[in-house]
């Protein structure tokens, strides 16, 4: 399965859910089980998206009596930590636990998760452990894997128990890939990031739990294109301690030279550690070059901002925001899915929010409606701009 993107004026970002069962795997090696990080993988009404991955040494976590501590992996081994995005699209509920994800490396050790304490429902921003249907909601779980593990891949079962399906999603993070050593061609300029912003909500706001928004824009600077950009997003208190980290990819997955792409980071935690957050930075960690041609050929039509008045579960109704229109594939090479990120911009041309949508199967000469998910649209805005991301069959 081969990840390709593309950048279209007029705009919002994806997201995703999912079920499994705590069976062994089968081993699947088929393209039609696999995926690339950020895509999403769909069944029965449950989609799930990988949204990001990352190898550290350590991560941080409150513990059972509420202490925030850091666990050190120890010689030899560290930390995979995977982010994740899953939506229960049409099932009565969705259980979610910490075995949900298993990561396997190339000789077929697998690897459970150190710690997980549920998911952040995007509707109450509360940790849970059920998605009713129609919630969504995002959450990590992190893996103490050898150093010595390579090609390594996260599975995860989108059936059920008795009924398996398993997927799995290439995370392209072996020790042995670095930044100098293959990422990044030395002769190649370094993207540059030209704007970027954040939303703060903690806990004296509401009952729900603290999270951190962070999205920005990135320029591809050199004269040829570039792909599997990554930028480095950290969260520091108010001491200058940092907080949590993240490596995001890059929107779209190819950037042709002098163009622009977006990232979306979100950071949360089920406790109120993140009410000492002062500021946060953002850096390139990697890319590469890409030496073929760009597809580009899709066509957004009837494309238009709405407000719509929404009745959620709890019974509270809210002003929903979106952008709905209409895609066409005008090329013949079949996509497996498309998304549709929306960047918006204040009367300054500042970068004020961004939202997304996504279509699951589009083929040559096909076209279909989409509609952006109003989670993160910001209330205010001037401008708004698309970039159109895909992967093809």
């Amino acid at each position: 399965m081969k990840k390709a993107s593309i950048l279209l004026i007029v705009l919002m970002l994806i997201s995703v859910g999912f079920l499994s069962g705590c069976t062994d795997q089968t081993a699947l090696r088929s393209d039609n089980d696999r995926f690339e990080i950020d895509t999403a993988a769909q069944y029965d009404g449950l989609i799930v998206q990988v949204t990001s991955v990352g190898r550290d040494e350590s991560y941080s976590l409150f513990d059972d009596n509420g202490e925030f501590v850091t666990k050190e992996a120890g010689e030899g081994w560290g930390y995979v930590s995977v982010y994740y995005t899953i939506w229960n699209d049409d099932r009565i509920y969705v259980n979610i636990g910490r075995l949900d994800f298993v990561v396997h490396d190339s000789v077929g050790n697998k690897y459970y998760s150190d710690s997980f304490d549920g998911v952040i429902n995007y509707d109450t921003l509360n940790r849970v452990n059920i998605l009713y249907k129609g919630e969504s909601g995002y959450a990590a779980q992190h893996f103490l894997v050898p150093d010595d593990a390579v090609g390594l891949s996260v599975y995860y079962n989108l059936g059920t128990i008795s009924s398996p399906n398993w997927v799995y999603w290439v995370l392209n993070v072996d020790s042995s890939q670095t930044q100098n050593e293959d990422e990044v061609e030395d002769d190649i300029p370094e993207p540059i990031v030209i704007d970027h912003n954040s939303y703060f909500s903690h806990t004296t706001t509401g009952s729900h739990s603290p999270f951190i928004h962070v999205y920005g824009l990135v320029k591809n600077c050199a004269d040829v294109n570039i792909e599997f950009l990554q930028v480095t997003i950290k969260i520091y208190d108010k001491w200058g301690t940092i907080i949590d980290n993240k490596d995001i990819y890059v929107i779209p997955t190819i950037i042709e030279p002098d163009s622009i792409g977006c990232f979306d980071g979100m950071f949360y935690d089920g406790t109120n550690y993140y009410d000492d957050y002062d500021h946060y930075d953002v850096e390139i960690a990697s890319f590469r070059q890409f030496g073929n041609t760009v597809y580009k050929n899709f066509e957004l039509t009837e494309v238009e901002y709405i407000e719509e008045e929404v009745t959620l579960l709890n019974g509270k109704v809210e002003i929903q925001k979106s952008i709905i229109g209409n895609i066409k594939n005008t090329g013949n090479v079949d996509m497996s899915s498309v998304d549709i990120y929306a960047v918006y911009y204040d009367s300054n041309n500042k970068i004020v929010g961004m939202c997304f949508a996504t279509i699951f199967g589009l083929d040559g000469g096909q076209k279909k409606s989409f509609k952006t998910l109003p989670i993160v649209t910001p209330d205010t805005f001037s401008d708004y701009e698309l970039i159109i991301d895909f992967t093809e069959e």
